[in-house]
């Protein structure tokens, strides 16, 4: 098990809106089931997709500036900044045109279930407008989340 290890030893998992370098985590170099932890980089002009988790979560900037907006507030960010961010609270990452977001995130909890719900609710969220009445129908659950 690595105990110590450095960031550049971390593969990067590529996303549409950004990437990430889990530390630890079920995805992680390190895989661990009650932490997460590791950074993420969000391109310039990008927004990313609103999602909550069912603990707390906390961020720091590490490099860039953008805006966090966290339930209804939104909140102008820049290198240096903490962020808690409760939980349940439904949150988004917007970085400025001109600037990069690389954040460091820790939190904890039961990463099965919470992986699941975020899972879920992403692709709900995503395609709730592109259902089909008939795959609605077919697939109620999918309307309560």
């Amino acid at each position: 098990m690595n105990q110590v290890f450095n960031e550049e030893d971390i593969k990067k998992k590529v996303f549409d809106d950004r990437w990430v370098k889990f530390a630890f985590g079920p995805a992680g170099l390190v895989r661990t089931e009650n932490l997460n932890m590791g950074i993420t980089e969000f391109s310039d002009g990008k927004t990313s997709l609103t999602h909550r988790h069912d603990v707390d979560e906390g961020l720091y900037i590490i490099s860039g500036k953008g805006s966090v907006k966290i339930d209804e507030e939104t909140h102008s960010i820049r290198a240096g900044d903490f962020i808690n961010v409760p939980r349940g609270s439904d949150h988004t990452m917007i970085t400025d045109k001109k600037s990069k977001l690389k954040i460091f995130f820790v939190f904890s909890g039961n990463n099965k279930n919470r992986l699941l719900i975020r899972f879920v609710n992403q692709f709900y969220r995503y395609y709730s407008n592109k259902l089909s009445y008939q795959y609605k129908i077919k697939y109620p659950f999918l309307c309560f989340f």
